[in-house]
């Protein structure tokens, strides 16, 4: 009987630290940066979400003296979405239909332009982790996604310190656009 109680306890101890988790990670992905003193959304971002054409994205890379990456033209597309948050993030979504700029449902292609130091090693050593799923891309590139998270796949080139991500709710499309060499730099 002794043993169960102590099972039962180990159970609710399990329970109590994933919710701990849970909200930490709610907290430092949604709310730490949703918002200022006065509750506005956009303290997170120095810019956007914002409308923007291929050329003001190209003008921000060059204004940040920053490389941001994207999908080129994708069809379908009736606005892209352009949003930088203060920490360099830099994150190109492409709206269908009548989704409307700031929509916060996650059911479009993003690109994610992450500026990271040895970005390269780092999804190497992402790679070895289980449920890692990798791929080879043209020039030394490493595309790296999990059976657990399909919908997002990573990407890093050697001598580059920026990681990609790239979303989709179509785990498929995701990692087609970046094996296909679709991803690339603004030019």
């Amino acid at each position: 009987m002794s043993e169960r109680y102590e099972l039962r306890g180990v159970r609710i101890g399990a329970a109590i630290v994933v919710a701990a988790v849970a909200a930490f990670l709610v907290w430092f992905f949604v709310i730490r940066d949703g918002g200022d003193d006065n509750g506005n959304a956009s303290a997170g971002s120095t810019a956007g979400p914002v409308a923007a054409s291929e050329s003001e994205i190209a003008d921000l890379a060059k204004e940040n003296d920053q490389e941001i990456v994207w999908a080129g033209d994708q069809p379908g597309t009736t606005n892209l979405e352009l949003t930088e948050t203060r920490d360099g993030n830099v994150y190109v979504r492409y709206l269908t239909g009548d989704a409307k700029i700031g929509t916060p449902k996650p059911s479009y292609l993003t690109v994610g332009t992450y500026p990271f130091p040895k970005a390269l090693h780092a999804l190497e050593v992402i790679a070895k982790r289980p449920g890692a799923v990798t791929e080879k891309v043209d020039d030394g590139g490493l595309a790296v996604t999990n059976r657990n998270s399909p919908t997002s796949v990573y990407l890093a080139y050697p001598g580059e310190d920026v990681q990609v991500e790239v979303y989709d709710r179509d785990p498929e499309k995701a990692l087609d656009l970046v094996t296909s060499g679709e991803i690339r730099s603004v030019p």
